[in-house]
């Protein structure tokens, strides 16, 4: 898996619990191997299916409307390469992953072609399509059911980035009916659990998610865009002197952002005495 994100270019995430006892000793292995702490602070949250005062997020607008329709994708379907090729491309939209040649979602899609998938299986994939643009995919989500443990994980939920597109509501249309419909109503499920982004962290709270943690989330640094990577490698110097990891801090930030600027000045300084000296 490594080496098939590498080969496109793309950042491997792995988030670990900050409750860890050993997460300070297991995050400075990971800043050893070039990966960087964006945050300490990614809410992990659980909704409990069995609460009876639990009935979903109110969906009458979106079933009122004629625009937008929720989509499960079948790998049983005769189509079903077509439609999860959309799928991963719109992943990668909605995540911001640059995809040159659609690099990125040619990687996605060969990962999820090679898994099953579809309403009997553990992996579920789904979407919101609109029919004024052609049946376009533009939120997409996936549930991870482990039926033993009574519980689902959601994952992948994302909308992709037109600014004639966001704003709808529709990732929260998707996330309460994965969690409602599906892991409640259909399957009776005890529990539902995801890492909310910062961002997301209301909407979850309205979806009656409950924190019930914290995650550090690392991203790996070699396939980043070269400025990035630039940037980084004059900064860990600094960063194991200083301790710093988490970059999400805005004191941190400051504190680098004062020795990256102090690193380039002292070496504009020394070429220009260097050039004053021999050729001035």
């Amino acid at each position: 898996m490594y080496q098939e994100m590498n080969k496109h270019q793309l950042p491997l995430v792995i988030t670990l619990p900050t409750a860890d006892l050993k997460f300070k000793e297991k995050s400075e292995l990971l800043f050893k191997y070039n990966f960087l702490q964006l945050t300490n602070n990614s809410p992990g949250m659980v909704c409990d299916l069995t609460d009876k005062n639990y009935n979903g997020w109110d969906m009458s607008a979106f079933e009122n409307q004629d625009d937008l329709f929720i989509e499960e994708l079948q790998k049983s379907d005769e189509n079903y390469e077509t439609s999860l090729y959309e799928w991963c491309n719109a992943l990668v939209n909605s995540f911001g992953f640059p995809n040159k040649n659609e690099g990125k979602t040619k990687h996605f899609f060969h990962i999820f072609k090679n898994i099953d998938y579809g309403s009997t299986c553990q992996k579920r994939l789904f979407c919101i399509r609109s029919k004024s643009l052609q049946n376009k995919i533009i939120t997409i989500g996936s549930l991870f059911i482990e039926p033993n443990k009574q519980l689902a994980g959601i994952y992948n939920i994302g909308t992709v980035k037109d600014v004639n597109i966001r704003k709808k509501g529709t990732a929260r249309y998707l996330s309460n009916y994965l969690t409602y419909t599906i892991c409640k109503k259909e399957l009776n499920l005890k529990y539902c659990t995801l890492q909310s982004s910062p961002a997301a962290f209301h909407m979850y709270q309205q979806l009656n998610f409950k924190t019930v943690g914290y995650w550090g989330m690392f991203v790996n640094l070699e396939n980043l865009h070269f400025i990035a990577k630039y940037v980084i490698n004059v900064l860990k110097p600094w960063m194991k002197i200083t301790g710093i990891r988490e970059l999400s801090n805005k004191m941190n930030l400051v504190l680098l952002g004062g020795w990256f600027i102090g690193v380039h000045a002292a070496t504009v300084y020394l070429f220009y005495e260097t050039i004053k000296y021999f050729y001035l």
